[in-house]
């Protein structure tokens, strides 16, 4: 992550997971391989991995570079954070394809800037219910279930960025 400013500033990234339980008992996850071009933020507490600054343990800030005129050496296509949102809820297509959009939000909401012209971002959603499940589940909380997905794929890159380990010199977040 963070190969804005080049590849000798970069971190590694990594394969995060997390797991929603809805208080009815339905359960959205989010499984996402991160490889961002931009920074990854804790929106509690700011840039965690990304471009590094040139202080040791410190951050450029990709959206302030990009913003200052800054022109990235990295190639299209080799820049992606891609992900599944999956959930035990009987959902329809059209329920599945707004909750990947709205899982974007949480792409959005950890990478910063998400969606450029640079990566190739991709969500997908997936319905896994139980067997013993009827056809047509009306008491089924879309709102809460897409919210959920959001949720759990901000976390799961958080979760990636921050269980990634060193390696071949490219290093990994290192904080609490």
């Amino acid at each position: 992550v963070g190969k804005l400013l080049g590849a000798d500033r970069r971190m590694k990234g990594g394969l995060g997971s997390f797991v929603w339980t809805l208080p009815d008992g339905v359960k959205v996850g989010a499984l996402v391989v991160v490889n961002a071009l931009e920074d990854i933020v804790d929106p509690k507490s700011g840039i965690i991995a990304g471009a590094r600054g040139e202080t040791p343990g410190s951050f450029a800030d990709s959206t302030q570079a990009l913003l200052d005129g800054v022109e990235s050496p990295v190639l299209t296509g080799t820049n992606t954070t891609i992900g599944v949102v999956a959930t035990n809820a009987r959902l329809d297509k059209t329920q599945l394809r707004k909750m990947a959009r709205m899982a974007h939000n949480g792409l959005a909401k950890t990478i910063h800037p998400a969606h450029t012209i640079l990566d190739g971002d991709t969500i997908f959603a997936v319905s896994v219910p139980e067997e013993s499940e009827s056809r047509e589940n009306p008491s089924v909380n879309f709102m809460a279930i897409a919210v959920a997905g959001e949720k759990a794929l901000a976390k799961a890159i958080l979760l990636g960025v921050k269980r990634a380990e060193s390696i071949a010199g490219i290093p990994a977040y290192k904080g609490g």
